[in-house]
């Protein structure tokens, strides 16, 4: 590469860093859980807790949450954080899953 492979690399990495950022800023599930741990370094709780808190933001933010886009259920939220688990990490909020447990599993998301 002509002694520019590191610079390649860099740029390559910029533009990642900002194609996701792109799409951060379009995707309603992650704007609305960044203003959520907005004041929060930790919180764990149960899916469906997590969207009744989020659906609010949604709201007050015009995020769409009437649209087809947005989780209706416990079940969509939690695969739309799997999804997008990589793209809130770069912006530093962690999501994980917490053990299996009668109610089901807890969501944890911490920020960085």
């Amino acid at each position: 590469m002509g002694g520019q492979g590191q610079e390649y690399i860099d740029a390559l990495n910029k533009n990642r860093i900002e194609k996701n950022q792109v799409l951060f800023s379009s995707r309603a599930v992650c704007l609305a859980v960044r203003e959520f741990m907005r004041d929060k370094n930790r919180w764990e709780d149960q899916p469906n807790v997590l969207l009744k808190h989020l659906d609010p933001i949604a709201v007050d933010k015009r995020l769409g949450k009437n649209t087809h886009l947005w989780p209706k259920s416990a079940i969509e939220m939690s695969y739309q954080l799997k999804k997008y688990k990589s793209i809130l990490a770069e912006m530093g909020i962690t999501v994980e899953w917490g053990k299996h447990k009668k109610a089901g599993s807890t969501i944890i998301i911490t920020k960085k």
